[in-house]
């Protein structure tokens, strides 16, 4: 991974992409289903699955707007052994940020 203002690239994007079509030549269609009720890391997992998009493959999202939840949690620990999570991030694809859902 290298930073690029403010952005993480991964250096051998290009390699992994073609390992991936290669791995997924006969995968035709995924379907996402969705709703209000899919947040956190269930908002991650379906942005992830629409990059497959980039390799080729019909990606469909069924369903409502997601909650909106798609941030990058940072989990701080305290001196006296607490800790405390806040949000640092949100999750993107190559395309758009996901501030509000899917």
């Amino acid at each position: 991974m290298k930073h690029r203002g403010g952005v993480y690239t991964d250096l051998y994007a290009d390699e992994k992409v073609a390992a991936t079509k290669q791995k997924y030549k006969n995968l035709q269609t995924i379907n996402v289903y969705k709703s209000n009720l899919t947040a956190s890391a269930g908002e991650t997992i379906a942005i992830a699955l629409g990059v497959m998009r980039e390799i080729g493959i019909k990606v469909n999202y069924y369903g409502p707007r997601t909650a909106g939840t798609t941030t990058i949690i940072k989990y701080v620990e305290l001196d006296d052994g607490s800790g405390i999570e806040f949000p640092v991030a949100y999750v993107a694809d190559n395309n758009r940020i996901y501030k509000k859902g899917i």
